[in-house]
C-alpha cells in the first residue's frame, strides 16, 4: 500500500492491534467448525469430509463477513478527510489479505494437522463421546423413519418429534465446560422474562445515547497529539487555556489574480478588509490594542501613507471609483473616505513603502517581468477562542461565508488575462483553519460514511443471505454505532477525526458479530425458533464469544499507551466489541426467537427443500408436530450429496 503512494501515518500503526483480533475471529470460527465436524460426522468423518463440512459452515460465513468488512472500509475511504481515507485504505487491504490467508494457507495447515489426528483416531473418539449424549431414535412411525441419523438441534427438538428422549446423565468429558456454560446461558436467555428484560435494557440504553447527543464535545486538542511525557503537552495546555483566552488567532486575507495598482482595485481590497472587520468574530482595529486587536498597519496602508506624504493620493471618488465602493472602503478608517493612489503613482509609492517598512515586504508578490503586484495579503485577528471548539467552528464558517460573499460582490470579473482564479480571488487563511475545517465536515462525513457503509453491507447481506434477516444483521450494526455515541459521553471522549475512524471501523467489526449469528441461525435445523437459537448460541455463539475475547486481548496494549490517540482508539474499540457481543449474543438471539421468519432452506447445509422431500414420498414432520419448519427437509440432501456418509450428518445436542 505504501508503494501505491498511500502515506503510512500514526493512525495506520494502530492496524496491527485491531486487525490481529479480526483475523483471530475467523481462525476460531474455522477451528470450531472442524471441531463440530468431528462430533457430527459418522465415525468422525474423513479429513476430506471434515474440510468440506467446515468450509460449508465457516467458509460461507467468513466470506460474507470479510466482503462486508472490505466493502465498509472501502466506502469509508471516499471521505474528504485524508487521515480517515488513508486508514480505511490500509484497513480494506488488510481485511482482504486476511481473508485470502485464512481461506488458503490456514486451511491447508489445519488439514495437515487433521491428517495427523486422523491417523491417531482422535476424530473417531470425539464422535463416540458425542453419540453418548443422546439415545438413538427407536420405534419411529413409518412416516418419520427418514429422521434416523438426522440433524438433531437440541433436546427440545428431539422431544418435539416422537421416538426420542434425552439421556438422563452424560459421560464426564463428553462435553466441554465452555459448551456447558453456553448451553446454560442459552437456556437462561430464552426464558420469557429474560427476553423482555433484554429488550427493555437495549431500548433504555438506546434512548440514553440519543438523549446525550447534545452533550458530546468536539475538537482535537493539540496536547492530544503529543505523548504523555512530552514537554509539549504542558505548553499546549497553558497556551490554550491562558494565551488563547486573551488573544485570538491571526489570519490573513489573500488577494490574487489582478493588478493591484488600479484605484478601483485598491478600493476593493480595502472594502474586503472592511467586510472582515465588520464580522462579530473579527477584532476591530485598535491602534493601542497591541497584539489583541487587528493591526491597522499593512502593506497597502503603508503604501497609501507613503503616497500621501508625497502628496500623490487623491480622494476615492475623484479617481472614478463608485460611491458605494468608496463607502465600503471607508470601513477600516472609521467611515472616513480613503485617499487612493493613481495607477501611475502606485509602484513608486509601493517601492518607497517597502524600503521604509521591512515588516510588510513579504506581504506582496510582484511579477518579475514588470513589477506589477498580482498577489498580496492583509492581516486580521479573530476573537479569542481558548478551548471553545464550537466557537472555533463558528469563526471558520463565518470567514468562509465572508470569502464567498467578497468574491461574489467585489471581485467578480476582476481578473486580468492569465491571472484569473475564478471564485478564489479572495480567501482567508490561518494555520488553525486546517484543524477547524476538519471539524466542519466531521458530522457530514460521518453520516455519509455510515450511510454508504450501511447500504453496502445491507446489499451484501441481502445477496448472501437472500433472507429478511439481512435487515436484522444491519440493524444490529446500526445499534452498535448508536451506542458508541453514549461511550463518547461516558468516557469523556471528544468527537474528532479519531472518533470518526472508530465509528467507520465499528461497521466492519460489528457486522462480524451480527452476521455470523444470523447466518448460523438460518442454517440451523429445527422445528422451533427458540431451540434453533439455543443451538446457534452453543455452536456459533461460542465462536463469537471466543473471537471477541481474542480481539480484546489483541487491543489491550493500546490501553497502556503513552499516546492519547491510542488510548482513545482502545476505549472506542473496547466499546465496539462489548456492544457487538451484546447485540450478537443478547439482542439478535432474542429477536430471532420472537419474530417469525421464512425457512432459509438454501442456507441449511446438506438439506433439500420441503417440496423435494415430499416429491420423494416423505411426509413433512412439520405437519405432524405443528412446527414452523420442516425438519424432514433439513436432513435429506446429505444422503444424496455424499453416499459415504451413510445417510446424514449427526449434530450433537445442546
Amino acid at each position: 500500500v505504501i508503494w501505491c503512494g498511500v502515506p503510512f501515518t500514526s493512525l495506520a500503526q494502530l492496524g496491527p492491534f485491531i486487525f490481529l483480533g479480526v483475523g483471530v475471529d475467523d481462525v476460531i470460527v474455522v477451528l470450531e467448525a472442524f471441531r463440530l465436524a468431528r462430533r457430527s460426522l459418522p465415525g468422525g468423518g474423513t479429513v476430506e469430509s471434515r474440510a468440506e463440512f467446515a468450509i460449508e459452515r465457516a467458509g460461507v460465513s467468513i466470506t460474507i463477513t470479510s466482503i462486508t468488512n472490505f466493502l465498509a472500509f472501502s466506502l469509508g475511504s471516499i471521505t474528504v478527510i485524508p487521515a480517515v481515507r488513508w486508514f480505511c485504505i490500509y484497513a480494506s487491504v488488510t481485511i482482504l489479505c486476511d481473508f485470502l490467508v485464512q481461506m488458503s494457507l490456514f486451511l491447508a495447515i489445519v488439514v495437515i494437522y487433521e491428517k495427523d489426528d486422523q491417523e491417531k483416531g482422535v476424530p473417531a473418539e470425539a464422535y463416540r463421546l458425542a453419540t453418548q449424549e443422546t439415545v438413538p431414535i427407536t420405534n419411529i412411525p413409518p412416516a418419520e423413519k427418514s429422521l434416523q441419523g438426522s440433524f438433531i438441534s437440541a433436546p427440545k427438538v428431539l422431544e418435539s418429534v416422537r421416538g426420542t428422549r434425552p439421556l438422563a446423565s452424560k459421560p464426564a468429558g463428553a462435553i466441554s465446560m465452555f459448551d456447558r456454560m453456553m448451553a446454560t446461558y442459552a437456556d437462561t436467555l430464552m426464558k420469557t422474562p429474560v427476553r423482555i428484560a433484554v429488550v427493555l435494557v437495549f431500548i433504555g440504553y438506546g434512548a440514553f445515547c440519543i438523549a446525550v447527543l447534545p452533550q458530546i464535545e468536539e475538537g482535537l486538542p493539540l496536547a492530544s497529539l503529543a505523548p504523555d511525557d512530552s514537554f509539549l503537552r504542558p505548553y499546549f495546555e497553558v497556551f490554550e487555556t491562558v494565551f488563547d483566552s486573551q488573544v485570538g488567532i491571526e489570519g490573513s486575507i489573500h488577494f490574487q489574480g489582478f493588478d493591484h495598482s488600479a484605484p478601483d482595485m485598491q478600493a476593493r481590497i480595502l472594502a474586503a478588509w472592511g467586510m472582515q472587520l465588520g464580522s462579530r468574530f473579527i477584532v476591530d482595529i485598535d491602534p493601542e490594542g497591541g497584539n489583541a486587536a487587528s493591526s491597522p498597519v499593512n502593506w497597502l496602508t503603508v503604501t497609501l501613507d507613503t503616497g500621501s506624504a508625497r502628496n500623490h493620493t487623491v480622494p476615492c471618488r475623484d479617481l472614478g471609483v463608485s460611491s458605494e465602493l468608496c463607502i465600503l472602503a471607508a470601513v477600516p478608517f472609521n467611515g472616513v473616505e480613503p485617499r487612493l493612489l493613481p495607477a501611475a503613482r502606485f509602484n513608486e509609492s509601493l517601492v518607497a513603502a517597502l524600503d521604509a517598512v521591512a515588516a510588510v515586504r513579504e506581504d506582496v508578490y510582484r511579477r518579475a517581468s514588470d513589477g506589477v503586484v498580482t498577489a498580496s495579503f492583509l492581516k486580521m485577528r479573530a476573537v479569542p477562542v481558548a478551548d471553545d471548539y464550537p466557537l472555533r467552528l463558528k469563526i471558520f464558517l463565518e470567514v468562509k461565508a465572508l470569502d464567498k460573499r467578497t468574491n461574489a460582490e467585489l471581485f467578480a470579473g476582476a481578473g486580468v488575462a492569465g491571472l484569473g482564479n475564478g471564485d478564489k480571488t479572495v480567501f482567508t487563511y490561518a494555520d488553525s483553519f486546517v484543524f477547524w475545517q476538519q471539524d466542519e465536515v466531521l458530522w457530514t462525513e460521518l453520516l455519509n460514511n455510515l450511510a454508504y457503509a450501511g447500504v453496502g453491507v445491507f446489499i451484501v447481506c441481502l445477496f448472501a443471505l437472500v433472507h429478511p434477516a439481512a435487515l436484522i444483521a444491519v440493524g444490529g450494526v446500526a445499534i452498535v454505532d448508536l451506542f458508541l455515541f453514549g461511550s463518547l459521553v461516558i468516557g469523556d471522549i471528544r468527537f474528532n477525526v479519531i472518533s470518526v475512524i472508530n465509528f467507520v471501523m465499528a461497521v466492519g467489526l460489528a457486522v462480524d458479530y451480527t452476521l455470523h449469528f444470523c447466518h448460523a441461525f438460518l442454517a440451523a435445523p429445527g422445528v422451533d425458533r427458540v431451540e434453533r437459537v439455543k443451538y446457534t448460541l452453543t455452536t456459533m455463539g461460542s465462536s463469537i464469544l471466543k473471537g471477541a475475547g481474542t480481539t480484546l486481548i489483541g487491543t489491550l496494549p493500546m490501553a497502556f499507551s503513552q499516546s492519547t490517540i491510542f488510548r482513545t482508539f482502545f476505549a472506542l474499540l473496547f466499546s465496539t466489541i462489548i456492544y457487538g457481543m451484546a447485540v450478537g449474543l443478547l439482542l439478535i438471539p432474542v429477536v430471532m426467537s420472537v419474530i417469525p421468519m421464512p425457512t432459509a432452506h438454501h442456507l441449511q447445509h446438506g438439506h433439500t427443500t420441503q417440496e423435494e422431500g415430499e416429491g420423494k414420498g416423505q411426509m413433512s414432520v412439520a405437519e405432524k408436530v405443528e412446527g414452523k419448519f420442516d425438519l424432514c427437509s433439513c436432513v435429506r440432501q446429505a444422503r444424496e450429496k455424499d453416499e459415504k456418509l451413510e445417510g446424514a450428518y449427526r449434530l450433537p445436542p445442546v
